[in-house]
C-alpha cells in the first residue's frame, strides 16, 4: 500500500473528508502515546493509572493489542501487564522539542509494525501538538481532549494562548476520532473547532471515580484535625484556593481547612492566609495516598472545589460517591459532573462561598449524589473507548 501524507480535503456539508483505506475490523492494534502521561496525582495521571490496564484488557480480549510509548530510559510503571512498552527517542518535554522529534518517531514506529507484519489501526494522543505528518492512508489518529485551559487567556501565557487555536485546528481536522471527557468540553469544542470536525465528533467518555475505597462516615479526629473543610488539587492559579481563604477570613465559624496538594501557588497562598489572618486555620498536606484520600473524605465536614476551569472535576466526583457534602464553583464541567448533587457558588464571589457552605454544613450530602457518582466507573470508560476504536 502506498504511503500518502494527504492532508485532508475541503469540508463538505460541513464535515472534513476522511480519505482513509486502512484495516478496519474488531481487532484493533493501538499505539498510545504515553510520554506524557506520567504525571502523578493529577486528572491525566489518574485516567492513565486506571485507564491503560482496562484499555489493554479489553483490547486483548477482542484479539486487539495496546502498546504504549514512553521517553528514552523511561522506568514507567504505567505500561500494564498485557500491553507493549515500546521506547521512543522523544522527550516529554519541552512542547517543541517533543513535537519536533515525536512525528518522524512515530513514523519509524509505525513502519517498524508494518513490515513485522503487525501494522497499527490507531495512534491515541492526549496531548498536543499531534505527531507531525502520520500517513493517512495507513494509521487513523484518535485525540482525547481533557480540557481547554490552553485557550484561557488568564491561565497560560500569551504566546501559548495564541499558537493554541492553531494547534486546536489541525488536531480537529486531521484526528479520525475525538473524545472529550465531559460534555462541557464537547461543547467547547464544538464551538470553537466545529467545521473541522468529523460528523458525531467529539465522543463523550466521562473519566470513572471508583478507584478509591470507601469508608464509613466518621468525625474522629485522630489524624490530628477536628472538623475541617476538604480541598484536594494540585496548587495552581486554576483551582482558584484564594476564593476558599477569603471565606475563611469573612466567616470565623467555618472550619478549618485542609488542602491536600502541591504546586507553584503553595508560597502566595500561604502568604495570603497570614495577611488575611486565617494561617492558623489553613494546612497544606504535600501529598496522599489512595488510603489516606479516602479516609480524609469519610472525615471531611464538606468538600470544597473552588476551579475557575475543569474539563471534568474529578474531586467532585470522588466526594458524592465518598458521601460528603460538595461545595462546588459554578465552572467548567463542574455542574455537569455534580449533576445537581452539589452546592454550587459563584467562582470569584466569597460571600456567596460563605453561604454556600454554611448551607452545605447544615444539610449535608444527598444519598441521591452516590447513585449519580456511580454512574462514573473506568471499567464503563475503557469499554466506551475500545469500542469506538473497534467501530470507526
Amino acid at each position: 500500500m502506498k504511503r500518502s501524507d494527504t492532508q485532508p480535503g475541503p469540508a463538505t456539508a460541513g464535515a472534513v473528508e476522511r480519505r482513509v483505506r486502512i484495516r478496519t475490523g474488531p481487532e484493533p492494534r493501538v499505539l498510545l502515546l504515553g510520554h506524557v502521561l506520567d504525571q502523578g496525582r493529577s486528572g491525566v495521571g489518574r485516567w492513565a493509572e486506571q485507564m491503560l490496564p482496562r484499555l489493554a484488557a479489553e483490547l486483548a480480549a477482542r484479539g486487539g493489542r495496546l502498546a504504549v510509548t514512553t521517553p528514552p530510559g523511561a522506568t514507567s510503571s504505567l505500561v500494564p501487564d498485557g500491553a507493549d512498552a515500546i521506547e521512543l527517542d522523544v522527550p516529554s518535554g519541552p512542547p517543541f522539542v517533543r513535537w519536533q522529534r515525536e512525528g518522524p518517531a512515530v513514523r519509524r514506529c509505525l513502519d517498524a509494525a508494518r513490515a513485522a507484519g503487525r501494522p497499527f489501526d490507531w495512534v491515541h494522543t492526549a496531548h498536543l501538538p499531534l505527531p507531525r505528518r502520520l500517513p493517512r492512508d495507513l494509521v487513523r489518529v484518535s485525540w482525547l481532549v481533557h480540557d481547554l485551559r490552553q485557550l484561557t487567556a488568564s491561565l497560560v501565557g500569551t504566546g501559548r494562548r495564541l499558537i493554541a487555536p492553531t494547534l486546536y485546528r489541525a488536531a480537529a481536522r486531521r484526528a479520525d476520532l475525538v473524545c472529550t471527557v465531559s460534555e462541557h468540553v464537547a461543547e467547547l469544542l464544538r464551538e470553537r473547532f466545529g467545521s473541522h470536525l468529523a460528523d458525531g465528533a467529539p465522543l463523550v467518555v466521562h473519566n470513572g471515580a471508583d478507584h478509591l475505597p470507601l469508608h464509613p462516615r466518621s468525625d474522629r479526629a485522630d489524624d490530628g484535625f477536628g472538623p475541617f473543610l476538604l480541598g484536594i488539587g494540585h496548587l495552581e492559579r486554576r483551582k482558584n484556593v484564594a476564593v476558599v481563604l477569603d471565606a475563611l477570613a469573612l466567616e470565623p465559624t467555618l472550619p478549618d481547612l485542609v488542602w491536600i496538594g502541591r504546586g507553584p501557588e503553595r508560597a502566595r497562598l500561604e502568604r495570603l492566609a497570614r495577611e488575611l489572618g486565617v494561617a492558623q486555620r489553613v494546612t497544606f498536606l504535600d501529598g496522599a495516598d489512595d488510603e489516606d484520600l479516602a479516609r480524609s473524605y469519610s472525615r471531611a465536614a464538606c468538600v470544597v472545589l473552588p476551579s475557575l476551569l475543569e474539563g471534568f472535576g474529578l474531586v467532585a466526583a470522588e466526594a458524592l460517591r465518598a458521601g460528603v457534602p460538595l461545595v462546588h464553583a459554578r465552572a467548567g464541567a463542574l455542574p455537569e459532573v455534580a449533576g445537581g448533587h452539589g452546592y454550587p457558588f459563584e467562582a470569584t464571589d466569597p460571600h456567596d462561598l460563605v453561604r454556600t457552605l454554611s448551607d452545605a454544613l447544615d444539610c449535608g450530602a444527598p444519598e441521591a449524589g452516590r447513585t449519580h457518582a456511580a454512574r462514573f466507573t473506568w471499567d464503563r470508560a475503557a469499554r466506551a473507548l475500545a469500542d469506538a476504536w473497534c467501530r470507526a
